[in-house]
């Protein structure tokens, strides 16, 4: 019972990111940001409700930790803090900053909810050929299947060489 009502403070102090605009005009809404929810754009409280989170995780409330996830989430609130550092609101950091905020709570999150693999993350990316960058968000496990899937199609086109030669008919 604890761990839900832990689960549910934590997700009220998560963050609403304001929309950034794409170059069409069309609103950009991070993946994970909580729609809906009342937007926390002042820093310090954001910081203060991370703070609380923290708290209540290390005075027992989410249940057991694992071993060196104290680090990790003091990691995390330490790149959230640095993002944060003499801004007032949220909604006027850059994209990247708002993505490393919303990557570093997705941590803090999974780590409570003991779901490593089920933490988003968000990157930003330039394909080849041209200059724009987009955003990527995929949890871990969906990034470890399509390396796998990856890895499984190049073994598969690798096996099946047929070099012609004695005995062997390449078809």
């Amino acid at each position: 019972m604890r761990l839900l009502i832990g689960l549910c403070l934590l997700t009220a102090s998560l963050i609403t990111y304001q929309p950034a605009k794409a170059s069409d005009g069309n609103p950009v809404t991070p993946a994970g940001s909580q729609l809906g929810a009342e937007p926390v754009t002042d820093a310090k409280v954001f910081l203060a409700k991370i703070d609380e989170t923290l708290a209540l995780a290390y005075s027992g409330q989410y249940g057991n930790l694992k071993r060196g996830s104290g680090k990790k989430l003091e990691d995390a609130r330490g790149r959230i803090a640095a993002r944060l550092e003499g801004q007032d609101t949220i909604a006027n950091l850059p994209l990247a900053d708002r993505l490393e905020i919303q990557n570093a709570e997705d941590l803090i999150a999974s780590i409570l909810r003991n779901k490593e693999r089920d933490r988003m993350v968000c990157r930003r990316d330039t394909t080849t050929g041209t200059r724009f960058a987009t955003t990527e968000c995929m949890t871990i496990a969906n990034r470890e299947a399509r390396a796998k899937a990856a890895a499984q199609s190049t073994d598969k086109v690798q096996r099946n060489i047929c070099y012609p030669g004695e005995g062997q008919d390449c078809k």
